[in-house]
């Protein structure tokens, strides 16, 4: 076992003391100025196979502690996560950040994932700092870090910087409207450019808006983005291109320009909810904070949800519809249509009925019989539940089931239909002082129809669960058994759960789980996780 491993080990077993220590602290007199909040917890992994290659390490530990310091209305959460799965040949995988909240200011130390918007940063990695003013209805988000760091091995990248500003106005609910910039950029020096991957330099700006009219609300956000796919290809110059935008981002031969907007409507009348939207992202848009984007693409969404009957009723209906190749650059172009509509009744608190179905479609006009595309899937399902009484202790029994099929229309590619159904029932079955048992069944059949022949699969799942719950509900404790069985293949899972609340903000929580699956390969995974919250 490696000093990583060691490592986590010796943390996990520390954790519950330093539980132990934090919890008289976290239970000072509620009229101290200091407050210690959080949470620190653990998870260890073991996985073997007996054949075969794998491609997960037979051991991983993982720590996090997350506290927060509090007073005079100044709080200062701190989170720091450590894991055997930290390498130099990837991306970070451990965690330092530290975030200061002063009143309307709070700053960002470390390590996080700044949100801007939908089509500029969102859901990125940095590692380096960041600041959020929030004073009234003004807002300013500032950040600039790391957002990739030069690895070798594989997959190598280079060193990549992030700088973002995010301006704006408003309050959630009503008016609110952002500025949102961004500048992205990979460092050639960074690494030895053989066999790697051109570096990149992106530059995106664009305005959000949302706002609230009654029962009208509007939302919408237009983005412009500047995308150079190598930054070793020679520069471009035109007299055409302001001098200010040359000192930020420098045209490339292989620089693409391109934009997306979306705008969405909602109506409220009454019971019934509407929703429209619209969405169109250029092929050449690309925003290197995202962390994905499909380009190339327009989108028509509506949406509705009507009640009746004091919401005894529910209807959720979806449609939408897609097409890319928007500046016929593409040979031929892809369009997709999907709908789906659930009913929800519930004419009692025992009994409820949710039929649902829902399809999709995608086709393409490609001359080409290898390349055409015209493939179907439909689902219907259904949910039944009742509750009832037996002996005065509450019961309750669900039924579910779900057919789903599919069609390959193409020519040349051997046929392939597939159809699926799935049945489970569950009961629930309290036997009183705290304690219930959870039988539950379920049989899959999967069924493949080609040129070829057809294949049937056969599925059987076999699950039990037991709770119970003592001390007035501040001890819990779970069993969960489940057996899948199919033919040449069985797999079997136990998961254990207990949890002791202190109080209302303080507990102690341990999971363990243990998997087996594969009759040749003799894969086995177990795995221990702890957390303890004060």
């Amino acid at each position: 076992m490696g000093k990583q491993n060691w490592f986590s080990v010796f943390c996990f077993r520390l954790l519950p003391l330093l539980g132990l220590l934090l919890s008289p602290l976290s239970n000072a007199q509620a009229s101290s100025p200091f407050k210690l909040s959080g949470e620190v917890g653990s998870y260890l992994e073991s996985y073997q196979r007996k054949e075969g290659e794998s491609d997960r390490p037979g051991f991983t530990g993982r720590l996090y502690i997350r506290p927060t310091i509090s007073f005079w209305g100044m709080s200062f959460p701190f989170e720091l996560v450590i894991s055997t799965e930290e390498t130099k040949v990837r991306q970070p995988f451990n965690h330092l950040s530290l975030t200061p909240r002063l009143g309307p200011v709070t700053f960002h130390i470390g390590d996080y994932y700044p949100e801007f918007s939908e089509y500029t940063l969102n859901g990125e990695f940095v590692r380096g700092g960041g600041i959020d003013l929030r004073p009234g209805g003004f807002r300013l988000s500032l950040v600039s870090g790391q957002n990739r760091r030069a690895t070798k091995g594989d997959s190598p990248t280079y060193a990549r910087s992030l700088y973002g500003m995010k301006l704006g106005f408003g309050k959630e609910g009503g008016f609110l409207w952002d500025l949102n910039l961004l500048k992205v950029r990979d460092d050639p020096k960074s690494l030895d450019s053989a066999g790697v991957e051109p570096p990149q330099e992106n530059i995106v700006g664009g305005v959000s808006l949302q706002a609230k009219l009654g029962k009208v609300s509007l939302g919408g956000e237009f983005a412009a983005s500047a995308y150079t796919r190598d930054m070793n290809s020679s520069e471009f110059s035109s007299e055409k291109i302001p001098s200010a935008v040359s000192k930020l981002f420098q045209p490339r031969h292989s620089t693409s320009v391109d934009y997306a907007y979306n705008f969405k409507l909602g109506l409220k009348l009454g019971s019934a909810n509407l929703s429209g939207g619209y969405t169109y992202i250029g092929p050449g848009y690309t925003s290197l904070g995202l962390s994905s984007l499909a380009n190339d693409r327009q989108r028509i969404d509506l949406s509705s949800r009507v009640s009746l009957m004091h919401s005894k009723v529910t209807f959720d209906g979806r449609f939408f519809t897609f097409k890319d190749n928007l500046t016929g650059q593409k040979d031929y172009t892809t369009r997709r249509n999907n709908f789906s509509l659930n009913l929800s009744w519930r004419p009692s608190a025992k009994f409820f009925l949710t039929p649902g179905y829902a399809f999709t479609g995608m086709k393409n006009d490609a001359s080409d019989d290898t390349c055409k595309v015209d493939n179907s899937m439909q689902s219907y399902s259904l949910n039944i539940g009742y509750n009832f009484e037996l002996r005065d202790l509450h019961q309750r029994v669900t039924l579910s089931y779900s057919y789903q099929n599919s069609r390959d229309r193409n020519q040349v590619r051997p046929k392939t239909d597939f159809d699926s159904q799935n049945f489970r029932i569950m009961l629930v079955h309290t036997l009183g002082r705290g304690l219930n048992l959870s039988p539950n069944f379920g049989y899959i059949r999967n069924k493949n129809k080609g040129y070829g022949g057809s294949s049937t699969t056969k599925t059987y799942l076999y699950g039990l669960g037991i709770n119970h719950q003592a001390y007035r509900g501040k001890l819990s404790n779970s069993l969960a058994i489940s057996s899948n069985h199919q033919k040449g293949s069985k797999s079997q899972t136990m998961t254990l759960r207990s949890g002791y609340a202190f109080s209302r903000t303080s507990s102690l929580n341990f999971n363990l789980r243990l998997t087996k699956q594969g009759e040749s390969q003799g894969e086995r995974m177990a795995s221990l996780g702890y957390r303890y919250r004060f």
